[in-house]
């Protein structure tokens, strides 16, 4: 019997290329393939989304079982085909209609957050959505906001109130207690907290920054700018703020959106602004290690990859200062109101124009980078040990049972 492995929680999720689950599920994916579980793997993908490159050669090279399903019916029948001991989905938000037959696979399933009931709409969302349709449905949620929230908890209850053998992995304690509280009569010992893994297999990329104007380490970096949720919005209106009351030659860079005019129109100061479409991962590790200051506005996290490729260079970050920030950064970084315009232009000054705080950052955020990465070695090993538990208590019980 084999592990079912998800492998649409790699691919593009809605608005974004890349996003936080889907580089999670990337690296699990890798990890468990390079440990030697190829041989005891399936997997299965949407056709019609694109997959990673590198996770389509991992697949040929190792020969990997690989079904391609366009319907969670197709889904449900690889569970029910009896192949499988266990289930692993990275992002099972849509998983809440399965039709699993008992006795199934075990479940193993990965909840980052619950962003769709803390914070399901924001004020500025109605900026990135394009079209009279997209901003109807806007108009619409916030309507019924209440009745948005409650179909959205009804879709995971379903998933977690199950009569299955589930077991939920979070990737901080926000998140386990953030489930207990809207979902009480889960059992917290389903619930097991490991920090989300890093990706230690990205190399850096050098990016022309003069093509464009920009100096390294002269430059706030801003990420998943098309994102309302990722608060690029209110950040940029701040920086556009102390571009016009104070003269400086740091620029800022937004990555993530193809067209700027869609959602920054109001930008005074346009020449200190450098806004360019997704880059590829290596590319992105060049932009984190080379800025003088990443700014990370999030509305919500469930652990926040972000901050800690800054922090792992030496670049200081100011971070909202809720949901699982606080938690997994520590003192690393500097916190703001994420949803205070001016309490972020007053830690951008600070981090202008007071050095000795700056330096005292730095100093602070490579230890709690030293930490966090050390913890999220130790649970991807952890986590790993998870996936495969419930086969080797399949091969003891077939191995009990040829005795008689």
């Amino acid at each position: 019997m084999k592990l079912l492995f998800d492998l649409i929680a790699t691919q593009p999720c809605g608005e974004s290329k890349y996003h936080g689950g889907g580089e999670y599920a990337k690296i699990i994916f890798k990890f468990i393939v390079n440990k030697g579980y190829a041989s005891q793997l399936s997997c299965f993908y949407d056709p019609e989304l694109e997959l990673d490159e590198e996770i389509r050669i991992l697949l040929q090279t190792n020969q990997i079982e690989l079904f391609s399903v366009k319907s969670h019916k197709e889904i449900s029948d690889l569970l029910n085909s009896g192949y499988y001991h266990t289930f692993y989905s990275a992002l099972p938000y849509h998983y809440h209609d399965l039709n699993i037959r008992k006795p199934g696979p075990k479940l193993i399933y990965t909840i980052h957050g619950l962003r769709q009931l803390e914070q399901p709409t924001d004020r500025y969302e109605i900026k990135f959505r394009q079209g009279v349709r997209e901003k109807l449905k806007y108009v619409v949620k916030n309507m019924f906001k209440d009745r948005f929230v409650r179909h959205k908890k009804n879709q995971i209850e379903k998933i977690l109130y199950t009569d299955a053998d589930l077991e939920v992995v979070v990737p901080s304690s926000h998140t386990k207690f953030s489930l207990l509280n809207y979902f009480p009569r889960l059992n917290p010992d389903l619930l097991k907290v490991m920090y989300s893994p890093r990706n230690t297999d990205i190399d850096s990329i050098e990016y022309d920054l003069v093509q464009h104007g920009l100096t390294p380490g002269k430059y706030f970096l801003i990420i998943s700018g098309n994102r309302w949720l990722k608060n690029g919005f209110r950040a940029v209106k701040a920086l556009d703020k102390i571009y016009d009351d104070f003269d400086t030659d740091i620029k800022t860079v937004v990555l993530g959106v193809k067209d700027s005019k869609r959602f920054y129109k109001f930008i005074r100061n346009p020449d200190q602004f450098v806004f360019l479409d997704y880059i590829s991962s290596g590319e992105l590790d060049y932009f984190y290690r080379s800025a003088f200051c990443f700014i990370y506005p999030t509305l919500n996290e469930g652990f926040g990859y972000p901050p800690l490729e800054s922090m792992r260079y030496g670049v200081p970050v100011i971070a909202s200062s809720i949901t699982s920030v606080p938690e997994v950064c520590g003192d690393g970084v500097m916190y703001f109101n994420p949803f205070s315009i001016e309490e972020l232009k007053t830690r951008i000054l600070s981090m202008m124009l007071d050095a000795p705080q700056r330096e005292a950052l730095i100093n602070r955020a490579r230890r709690v980078y030293d930490a966090v990465s050390r913890r999220q070695d130790q649970d991807l090993d952890q986590l790993t040990a998870i996936l495969w538990q419930a086969q080797r208590t399949d091969n003891l019980y077939y191995a009990n049972s040829s005795n008689y």
